[in-house]
């Protein structure tokens, strides 16, 4: 599995990285819910790129990207 994380953590780093975002922190990790917490948490980090967003259901996603767009952030997913 770390190897999968290596990759997709490289993936999401070029995704950001073409639109010119500028990468604050990272996160290889896999369902955890305290380093997600930390990164909605940090006002430095105006778009959370992940690679699904299937660990929220749609209304729960559609709250977050709400909640997120009203201090100007978003959650961008890259597949899906």
């Amino acid at each position: 599995q770390k190897s999968d994380l290596d990759r997709q953590l490289a993936r999401l780093t070029e995704y950001a990285a073409a639109r010119k975002w500028v990468i604050v922190d990272a996160v290889k990790e896999v369902g955890s819910d305290k380093e997600m917490i930390r990164l909605l948490r940090n006002p430095e980090i105006g778009v959370i790129v992940v690679e699904r967003c299937d660990f929220l259901d749609a209304r729960c996603l559609t709250y977050l990207e709400a909640a997120l767009a009203a201090h100007g952030r978003k959650i961008v997913a890259v597949d899906g």
